[in-house]
């Protein structure tokens, strides 16, 4: 009997691999762990226009070993090649948002601020104070609606940013604190030295926003709608300028991210020209195309990628997934159940075995049932078929 106390977090569709270093540990890919972490080093030194494929058979944790490696020091994009052709702009236009959408603005802004406590609040006027001075200032109505809006009150702390009009509750300063309500608010020092100062705030942006908010056709809706249609070349054409300007004058700094297609040997040969020529642009990111297919069509057509190959997982790999994926689901299953399931995962792949756990324990889960025999395995088995034994 295999038996589970702790029920595990979820992390998403590929759940059956918990954690990056449960995957290469079951499955022995540490060659492929090496070179993602050699990429990533490219990464660091915001080099890209360079395509890598990683080769393997489904199940095998591709996608989620590259997640893993560069989701906390890099922008990731992650797609699936289905959308490529679901979409109602062309295909063209779509990878060039998508590769855009891979590139990351760091944006630099000094700004000049009023900072302080409130200490006298009318409709007109306004009072703030620091440990060193205090002032009044005069307030106009979009002012004084944001103030309502932000329920600002005295003994709260805030910024005002004079450029945008705009105000930002900082918190509720120490000395006014009642312990009974203050339920979720902020409590703050009260600010030091002058009420006028300047800070710097960088905005992370995608190089794809910025061709959404020079896009006079819609403009900066196209952020907040999700359907920003064709941006014509010329207005991309333009930001390039713009941004290599900025990076110039030290107002931007440009990061290079990795756009990551899943599933891409279902494209065609027509969008993978496309994605290969993409890559040889200036302006680019790095790009992971994840391969699941048994042919070598997608190396052969862009012939100019560098291939990591997934090792095949042998019958013990299988059996460790398996039981990563009965810890998740906290149930009890019996070892000639496991020993099934794990013949599945031979026969047919390690998706169809974990399948066929999943329905098995959520059909039964209604009646509490926490624990599995061969028997329930095995009819689910004949109800759902693999691919394979349709035809």
């Amino acid at each position: 009997m295999v038996e589970f106390e702790n029920k595990q977090k979820r992390i998403g569709i590929h759940s059956h691999i918990q954690d990056i270093n449960n995957l290469v540990n079951i499955n022995a890919q540490d060659s492929c762990k090496k070179a993602l972490i050699q990429i990533k080093s490219l990464l660091t030194f915001n080099k890209s226009n360079q395509i890598f494929i990683i080769k393997g058979a489904p199940g095998t944790g591709k996608t989620i070993l590259a997640q893993e490696i560069f989701q906390n020091d890099f922008l990731i994009n992650s797609i699936s090649a289905s959308e490529v052709n679901s979409l109602k702009i062309n295909y063209s236009e779509f990878i060039t948002q998508e590769m855009r959408r891979s590139i990351r603005l760091r944006i630099k802004e000094v700004l000049k601020v009023i900072e302080g406590e409130v200490t006298s609040l009318t409709s007109s006027k306004i009072g703030l104070k620091t440990l060193d001075m205090e002032s009044i200032f005069e307030i106009g109505d979009k002012m004084q609606r944001q103030i309502e809006m932000e329920k600002i009150v005295v003994g709260d702390v805030i910024r005002i940013i004079k450029e945008r009009g705009k105000i930002i509750k900082l918190g509720i300063t120490s000395s006014k604190i009642d312990p009974d309500l203050l339920g979720d608010l902020n409590s703050v020092s009260c600010p030091e030295g002058e009420l006028f100062k300047t800070i710097e705030e960088v905005q992370n942006l995608s190089l794809h926003d910025i061709d959404c908010l020079n896009n006079r056709t819609h403009g900066y809706l196209n952020l907040y709608n999700g359907e920003t249609g064709e941006i014509f070349q010329e207005v991309r054409n333009e930001v390039n300028e713009k941004i290599k300007k900025w990076i110039l004058e030290g107002k931007v700094v440009m990061e290079r991210g990795i756009l990551i297609i899943d599933n891409v040997h279902v494209l065609s040969d027509e969008i993978l020209s496309l994605i290969n020529k993409s890559a040889e642009m200036n302006i680019s990111p790095m790009i992971l195309l994840i391969d699941n297919s048994v042919d070598n069509r997608v190396i052969n057509f862009i012939n100019t990628a560098l291939v990591i190959k997934i090792d095949e997982m042998g019958k013990e790999d299988f059996k460790n997934i398996l039981i990563s994926r009965i810890s998740f689901l906290a149930v009890n299953l019996e070892t000639e159940a496991l020993d099934f399931l794990v013949s599945l995962a031979v026969s047919h792949g390690i998706n169809y075995a974990i399948n066929i756990l999943d329905i098995c324990v959520f059909k039964e889960r209604d009646e509490n049932a926490l624990s599995f025999g061969l028997a329930d395995f095995q009819k689910m088995s004949k109800l759902f078929l693999p691919f394979e034994k349709l035809f």
